[in-house]
């Protein structure tokens, strides 16, 4: 099994007017639309932890591939350096070759689209575990939490209607047309109700915001017997409402199949903008390791003094597997 991590750093001056020129080529400007918001391609760092993380508790993943736009995480190279793995052990994979063959919908901005190329990493191994980049294991685990004795994938969640969340989208399109609102939002159970959709099934697995486990071949598979959804898919630069989510495509695709068992949603550690818990209750929950993963919201929109106590209680919890001496991005003048 590898990991893959999604990445971008929209602050870099060249990724930024890259994306401007993208924006105004498809008539979007700043605020059009919840996809749009600073937050989605703010980079503080998180991806170190999500990093450490991994080689800390999941001991059993091969490689971690970490995708960028003609840019990686200033501090990538660290880890090999200061000898916290060895030096193949994290590979970053441009999205230049990432699409390979399928140069002609770049650049992108757009996680659906890339999450759709997964089963294009060249070397990638028969099954992947997907993280965002602000995603990390709270705990050890191992394989067997991800991939069943027999090869079934193990997804936690539970079904809902996939007809009522494309009902309600349509109406809320409709509403936002009569109001004159603008773009409608794109909505994660929106995007994994259409996934079912795409296979013609009337309730959807609903996911958490966890870390995913996925087949390589499935997506693969299914887009070589459909090329017009891939097609479809990869023509978003932006996110659209139009659009299945990639994983959840896979996921329903699997458990159609009986190569995937359904799972219950274990707790995590989910930590946003609005958590007021002091730094020993957020300790105490960083050191329960029962939770097996975790999630830091929108870091760029914590108050600077719990940013600097999430900082801490992260750099305390993965000693000697994050990097010494590194500027933080948001430490940098």
């Amino acid at each position: 099994m590898d990991a893959v991590i999604a990445w971008v750093d929209g602050s870099d001056p060249a990724h930024h007017a890259k994306r401007m020129a993208a924006m105004r080529e498809a008539g979007l400007v700043d605020g059009d639309a919840n996809f749009l918001a600073p937050t989605r391609f703010s980079d503080l760092g998180e991806i170190y932890y999500c990093i450490a993380s991994i080689l800390k508790y999941a001991p059993f993943i091969r490689h971690i591939y970490v995708l960028g736009d003609a840019q990686q995480p200033a501090n990538l190279d660290e880890f090999a350096r200061q000898n916290i793995c060895a030096p193949d052990r994290i590979r970053f994979v441009d999205h230049r070759d990432l699409f390979r063959g399928y140069e002609s919908y770049l650049p992108t901005f757009n996680s659906r689209t890339l999450e759709s190329m997964f089963w294009n990493i060249e070397d990638a191994a028969e099954y992947l575990l997907y993280f965002n980049d602000d995603f990390f294991l709270n705990g050890p685990v191992e394989f067997a939490n991800y991939v069943g004795p027999d090869g079934t994938l193990l997804l936690e969640g539970g079904y809902r209607s996939a007809t009522k969340a494309i009902w309600k989208h349509r109406i809320r399109r409709w509403r936002y047309r009569l109001m004159g609102k603008g773009i409608v939002p794109t909505r994660y159970k929106m995007a994994q109700a259409l996934a079912a959709d795409l296979l013609g099934k009337s309730r959807y697995f609903a996911l958490e915001h966890v870390p995913h486990p996925l087949r390589t071949r499935t997506l693969a598979d299914y887009f070589d017997a459909h090329p017009e959804a891939l097609r479809h898919q990869l023509s978003y630069k932006f996110r659209a409402p139009q659009q299945f989510l990639p994983y959840a495509l896979s996921n329903e695709i699997e458990l159609m199949n009986g190569r995937a068992k359904e799972e219950k949603n274990r707790a995590t550690v989910y930590l946003t903008p609005s958590d007021r818990m002091s730094q020993d209750e957020l300790l105490r929950l960083l050191g329960d390791t029962r939770l097996r993963s975790g999630c830091i919201q929108s870091l760029d929109e914590f108050p600077e003094e719990r940013r600097t106590q999430l900082r801490a209680a992260m750099a305390e919890k993965l000693k000697g597997y994050l990097p010494e001496g590194i500027d933080w991005p948001d430490q940098q003048v």
